[in-house]
């Protein structure tokens, strides 16, 4: 079921922004050919995978892949450096100990602002127990499931460099 959801959610992500053009904060849109519309799919793409990664009992080598080496995360205060610790950090958190967990992100409320190979990114991360079909707190690491930060390109590829998890309240519905 997990694989299916997030599979779903990227596809229909994906198909959305090449189909219909949608817009983050900034005003890019899949119709201009400075390479923005690209680098926007991929970092749709790389919160996607991250999403998957810490569902279901949590796939922590997919997940180790998405940090830049020298990466940084900090959550409840504490600040997390390298791709490896940040690995640790993720292997002993909530998600990894509920495999009935799935973390869904409203697109809607992600924004990326692209400026060549960085990015500000912003997006939400809303657990809920496939078990019981309620939403669940993956605990106060995450103070609230929101995560800030950038995503860098590094050899063609985007990676979270610099994230904070926790760093504002989950925003409210439009």
């Amino acid at each position: 079921m997990k694989r299916f959801t997030a599979t779903a959610v990227a596809l229909c992500l994906v198909g959305a922004l090449m189909v219909g053009g949608i817009s983050t904060a900034t005003g890019s849109s899949a119709h201009h050919d400075d390479g923005q519309a690209a680098a926007i799919v991929a970092i749709h793409g790389l919160q996607a995978s991250f999403h998957h990664a810490v569902s279901g009992g949590g796939h922590i080598d997919e997940l180790a892949g998405l940090w830049a080496p020298d990466a940084t995360f900090t959550a409840g205060g504490n600040k997390i450096v390298g791709r490896d610790a940040i690995r640790a950090f993720f292997l002993k958190g909530a998600s990894f100990q509920h495999p009935t967990w799935v973390s869904l992100s409203p697109s809607w409320k992600t924004r990326i602002d692209v400026h060549g190979n960085t990015a500000n990114v912003y997006f939400e991360c809303h657990f809920v127990d496939l078990a019981t079909g309620t939403l669940v707190a993956p605990g106060p690491a995450f103070a609230g499931g929101t995560f800030e930060g950038t995503a860098q390109r590094e050899h063609g590829q985007w990676f979270f460099k610099d994230v904070t998890a926790g760093s504002a309240p989950l925003t409210s519905a439009p």
